[in-house]
Order: C-alpha cells, then sequence, then structure tokens
C-alpha cells in the first residue's frame, strides 16, 4: 500500500472502537507487517495489513456541480474592433486558453481555419452582420462531434446563440483590403476581384487548400443583415 491510499479499518478486536472508520496510509508495513495509517479526525494507528480494506474514494466522492457558462455583452471591444482599420484586425476570434479576444489578419485567419477543418470542425454557417455603417460577416463553425460545441463567445458579442466556434470578418478584400468586397465562391473569404483572388491564393497556399476542404452545399448563407449593437 503506497503512502496516500485512502483505507477502511475493519476486524480489530482489541481496539474495536475504530472498525469502520476511514483514512489513508501514512507509512508503508514495516518488518512486523503494520501499516500507518491516519484517520479522518487525525489519529494516527499502526495497523497489520489484514485489517485494512481499500476504499474507492471515486465511487464515494459527490459529483463535481457544473456551473453554467454565463457570457456577457462587451460593447466597447466591438467599438475598438470596428473602429479599426489595420489588416491586422481582419477577423474577431475568442482565444480559450487566455480567455479574451483577438484579431487575425487575412493569412493568420485562412491558416487558423484549416487547423479549425483539421481539428474536426467545419463551416456550416456564414451571416451578415453590420456595426454602425460597416458590413461583416460571420463565420460559424461545429465539430461534428455535438458534445464538443460550447456556446461561442464571439456568436454572442454578434447577436447569435450558438454552440461551436465563430469568427466575425470584415467585408473587405483579403489582398487589396478595400471595403464591401463580395464573398468567394468558398463563402468565407472576400476579394474585389478574381485578380485579387488569384493573387492572394498564389502567396498563400492555405487559401486553396481550404477552398478543397469547404461544402459549400452544407452552409447556410442568411441574407437577412443583423445590426450589432454598441
Amino acid at each position: 500500500m503506497k503512502a496516500g491510499t485512502a483505507v477502511r479499518v475493519t476486524g480489530l478486536t482489541k481496539a474495536a472502537q475504530h472498525n469502520g472508520k476511514t483514512g489513508r496510509v501514512s507509512a508503508k508495513a514495516g518488518r512486523d507487517g503494520r501499516v500507518g495509517v491516519e484517520l479522518s479526525d487525525g489519529q494516527v494507528l499502526s495497523v497489520r495489513r489484514e485489517n485494512l480494506e481499500l476504499v474507492d474514494v471515486s465511487a464515494s466522492a459527490p459529483p463535481e456541480e457544473k456551473k453554467p457558462k454565463t457570457l456577457s455583452r462587451d460593447n466597447s471591444m466591438l467599438r475598438e474592433f470596428d473602429g479599426s482599420r489595420d489588416p491586422d484586425t481582419l477577423a474577431l476570434y475568442y482565444h480559450y486558453n487566455d480567455q479574451a479576444f483577438d484579431c487575425f489578419n487575412a493569412v493568420e485567419y485562412t491558416e487558423q481555419m484549416l487547423r479549425y477543418y483539421a481539428a474536426g470542425m467545419s463551416v456550416v454557417g456564414v451571416l451578415p452582420r453590420r456595426i454602425l455603417d460597416n458590413e461583416y460577416f460571420l463565420v460559424c463553425l461545429q465539430h461534428k462531434e455535438t458534445e464538443k460545441n460550447t456556446l461561442c463567445e464571439v456568436g454572442f458579442q454578434c447577436m447569435r446563440q450558438f454552440a461551436g466556434i465563430s469568427m466575425l470578418v470584415k467585408r473587405q478584400c483579403f489582398e487589396s483590403h478595400r471595403p464591401g468586397a463580395p464573398l468567394a465562391s468558398c463563402q468565407v473569404a472576400c476579394f474585389a476581384s478574381a485578380e485579387c483572388e488569384a493573387d492572394f491564393a498564389s502567396r498563400t497556399s492555405a487559401y486553396g487548400k481550404l477552398c478543397r476542404l469547404i461544402d459549400t452545399s452544407k452552409i447556410t448563407v442568411e441574407e437577412e443583415v443583423v445590426q450589432i449593437p454598441t
């Protein structure tokens, strides 16, 4: 029995008052075969191995109570994102490890999309959004295993109750950064012209790989534009 093992005292005759008490091994068996046991009340006994039985602590421990996940709106964050014309702030996402919002540029966004697909995620929806006078689209991804999808931070900020992952992307050309560019055939990127798309694909190999992975027949593309309050 290793130190820390949970045990129950049983079968004692001279100290029968300790029978049924639980504790943990504090010292391994000595030459006389006795094991040191610290009881839950703090008392320490020297007990023979045959007078101890193992206790399954996992079965006796009460299950942990799962706290419901709550989200709150952060209008100042959305205003800051909307007010930046820096190409490095093309797409807004939520970094789960850091528990903070951050941004991708066009290349980073495309590479991250590939990582999502490699992890079993896929695009299921592209939803138009607007902040003040600026146009956006919300890219929604879900895992093929439903239980792996949790309430989405960015989706909540963008007026969408969604279980999965979302990124809010500015409606601007990924290559020239011109605003108001139309969606490409893959539905997850924008280009002002075919030349811009070709130029972006030539310097970003991830874009072509991503387009081949996306099944547009399984993507819901909404037309109604939802205004995001700030």
